[in-house]
């Protein structure tokens, strides 16, 4: 997998962190899915909540729904401070 370099913390992780809001409005907002980097440099979304709220969804259609958005993502969250990483710079 293919690090990304946080500009906040200065550490480099393996994941960042993408709030579901971006296409899944009001049902997804809070909603934080793992997104990581393959080798190619494609961002494809890695995991999800597994608790009560996503237990009654149809997560593999908002999975499906998040990798479509990570085509153009350009930002993400950064799992360990929370600051804004921008994937472009890389």
């Amino acid at each position: 997998m293919t690090m990304f370099k946080c500009t906040g913390c200065g550490k480099e992780v393996d994941h960042l962190m993408v709030n579901g809001y971006g296409f899944g409005d009001r049902t997804l907002e809070g909603v934080m899915f793992t997104v990581k980097k393959d080798e190619n440099g494609k961002i494809f979304c890695s995991d999800y909540p597994k608790d009560r709220y996503t237990k009654g969804l149809n997560m593999e259609h908002w999975v499906k729904r998040c990798n479509d958005y990570c085509d153009g993502l350009d930002i993400g969250t950064c799992p360990e401070c929370g600051y804004d990483v921008d994937i472009e710079e890389e």
